[in-house]
């Protein structure tokens, strides 16, 4: 039997062939890891230049913002080219504009500094990459790994993902931003080119266009199956109320956290703080496939729901660095528990043709609310103080939990 993947006759769905051959592990995971890398120094990074662009808290919530921004407007027609252009050239083209923008960062630093209008463009517009890169991402892995390891590849790459920009991200950028912001920001660019080159070596099966495809009818259809299909849905609000919160909460948690905040950690200690805890987050990646086959999905999303509360109150119950490496530990592990399940659900649940316009519409409207939340966490920040603030914005996710308490079809597939 041949090796080439099947191609439906009028939707473009590429099929794999349950007997082709799978690439080895380490050529799916190594593009993905070291793009992760990536991720966690930016994460570090974004919220440092704005502090440096002004010490207004406001500033680094509306950074935040512009940053997870795009994921409201831009998601549907990501979605869209998912389903309809090489998934793979998508990695490619976003991984390139990602190194060129922290490039173009990097000079205007060199030049001078780079002033709070321009850094919030740059966050637009990383934002935007950020969109189309994990949107692909999500949707590949299927055409990568058969249907029956879905559960485990995911829970693979979040482990790597765990150790690339949750471990030693926060680390190596917590280390070079104790030098100097430009040469965090370059090493960022860096990296992302690196992962530029291993990406451009993945090999996936292609997936030609469907016939006449229009673009507008394929945004309504992924919203179309996202709406009438009511476990994803759940799925959907749940994660956009988890993603308001962290997103206000992290932004502000960086002005509570180094000095001259409460806790007063240098920017060393504070990426030293962010790795220690991504333990918490390899741990779950490590034993969330056996969970998922032991119990039902509703009870790991509620599990999880439980965790986030818990693990983002912690640091704000005292001011020792303990206290936050415990708390975001707590986090991680909850965060990989929800996503390996949500996203292995979804990915079972949604025809191939249609996932990366599901994936998208789900996306829209979960990440799409995260701007919300940074807003909003900038705003209590400065008028209501930081303590409040993160305490306000760690309850939040307790909202989700009725609805996933009494939605029985969320059962172990």
């Amino acid at each position: 039997m041949s090796n080439s993947p099947r191609t439906g006759p009028r939707t473009g769905v590429t099929v794999r062939d349950p007997q082709a051959a799978v690439p080895g592990t380490w050529r799916i995971v190594a593009p993905f890891g070291v793009s992760f890398l990536g991720d966690g120094l930016s994460t570090v990074a974004l919220p440092l230049l704005a502090f440096q662009a002004s010490r207004a808290p406001f500033a680094v919530g509306l950074v935040a913002f512009c940053r997870s921004v795009p994921w409201a407007f831009f998601a549907p027609f990501a979605g869209v080219l998912a389903d309809y252009w090489d998934r793979r050239r998508m990695l490619v083209t976003a991984s390139a504009l990602r190194c060129l923008l922290l490039l173009a960062v990097a000079a205007a630093l060199a030049a001078g500094g780079l002033g709070l209008g321009a850094l919030v463009v740059v966050a637009v517009l990383l934002g935007v990459c950020e969109v189309g890169y994990d949107t692909a991402a999500q949707t590949v892995l299927p055409s990568l790994v058969p249907a029956d390891r879905l559960g485990s590849a995911n829970a693979r790459l979040s482990a790597v993902e765990t150790l690339s920009s949750h471990l030693a991200g926060p680390a190596l950028a917590g280390l070079l931003a104790a030098l100097t912001l430009g040469r965090l920001t370059v090493g960022t660019a860096a990296v992302y080119a690196v992962a530029l080159l291993l990406l451009s070596r993945l090999r996936s099966p292609r997936t030609p266009p469907p016939e006449n495809p229009r673009v507008l009818a394929g945004i309504r259809e992924g919203f179309g199956f996202l709406w009438s299909h009511r476990p994803l849905r759940t799925l959907t609000w749940s994660t956009a109320l988890g993603a308001t919160a962290y997103t206000g909460w992290f932004a502000q948690f960086t002005l509570y956290a180094v000095s001259p905040g409460p806790m007063g950690l240098s920017s060393r200690a504070f990426g030293v703080v962010l790795a220690v805890s991504a333990v918490g987050s390899l741990g779950a990646a490590l034993i969330v496939p056996r969970l998922q086959r032991a119990v039902p999905t509703r009870f790991v999303l509620v599990l999880s729901s439980v965790l986030v509360v818990v693990g983002l109150l912690l640091p704000v119950a005292g001011r020792a660095p303990a206290f936050a490496t415990a708390g975001l530990s707590v986090y991680g592990a909850a965060v990989v528990l929800w996503n390996v399940a949500s996203v292995t659900y979804r990915q079972q649940e949604v025809p191939a043709h249609l996932l990366g316009r599901v994936t998208a519409a789900y996306r829209t409207v979960a990440w799409g609310a995260a701007p919300l939340g940074a807003l909003a966490g900038g705003a209590l920040g400065q008028f209501l103080g930081l303590n409040t603030c993160l305490i306000t914005l760690a309850a939040l996710p307790l909202l989700q939990l009725p609805a996933l308490f009494r939605f029985p079809r969320l059962a172990a597939r």
